[in-house]
């Protein structure tokens, strides 16, 4: 139950408010994510779950290096938000070699993806050698790469591409509309912080909005019943964090 509050709660909105803080790369955060819990996760599951003469379990996969630049990049995004985990380099087919990756062991049990039912048993049969292997030309892979390149921003008024931070449409000249990250993410509720249910829920009331909290003071938090110095210095430090990215 907690490793499931923790995915719900912390690991998945962290990763996709990152289509706030990198909005050039928001299609990279989001199909990023569907690609692991769409196909990489399931493909792992499978090789779990199979019978094999060493009982290793494996939370690893490995992608060749001259992979699309684009799923590349969404992966580095999965690893700045902690989904994922560098392990160095591996060999694989054809005498090549390729990043290693491993998944965040919550996000593997609450996905069911360990053939054992404790995830204690899971994490003491991991092998760093037992990884499941993606090649470029895996049409799923492919497919999801796909999906990035086609999910471009368009104008509004002629729905031709638009290159990212553009002020104007290159084709028919319409003006983009631009929106301040920082102003949107001032916008954000309350409930987008990490901080624990129980503290959101004392502090909506007076500051509904992550900018309420930015621009108070903490002597103003503290007027709150049972926040004091420890707390509303956390729901500070969080909304500061929360801004800055």
């Amino acid at each position: 139950m907690a490793t499931q509050n923790y995915i719900d709660s912390e690991l998945i909105p962290y990763h996709s408010n990152l289509t706030k803080r990198l909005p050039k790369y928001s299609n990279h955060v989001r199909i990023g994510l569907d690609l692991l819990r769409g196909y990489i996760i399931p493909e792992i599951r499978n090789k779990n779950f199979r019978v094999k003469k060493i009982e290793y379990q494996s939370a690893f996969f490995t992608v060749p290096r001259d992979i699309s630049p684009n799923l590349k990049l969404a992966l580095d995004i999965l690893c700045y938000s902690g989904i994922l985990t560098g392990k160095g380099t591996v060999k694989i087919a054809e005498r090549k070699t390729g990043p290693r990756y491993m998944i965040h062991l919550s996000l593997m049990a609450t996905e069911k993806a360990f053939s054992k039912t404790k995830l204690s048993e899971a994490i003491s049969s991991l092998s760093l050698t037992d990884y499941r292997e993606f090649s470029s030309e895996d049409p799923q892979i492919k497919h999801f790469v796909d999906d990035i390149i086609e999910s471009k921003e368009t104008c509004q008024a002629c729905g031709v591409d638009i290159s990212p931070n553009s002020k104007f449409c290159s084709q028919c000249g319409a003006k983009v509309e631009q929106t301040s990250i920082i102003s949107s993410l001032l916008e954000e509720p309350i409930a987008a912080l990490s901080i624990s249910d129980r503290l959101k829920d004392r502090i909506k009331g007076k500051f509904p909005k992550v900018g309420n909290v930015v621009q108070a003071r903490r002597e103003e938090i503290m007027t709150i019943k049972y926040i004091k110095e420890v707390r509303s210095r956390i729901i500070k430090n969080t909304a500061d964090e929360f801004i800055s990215g």
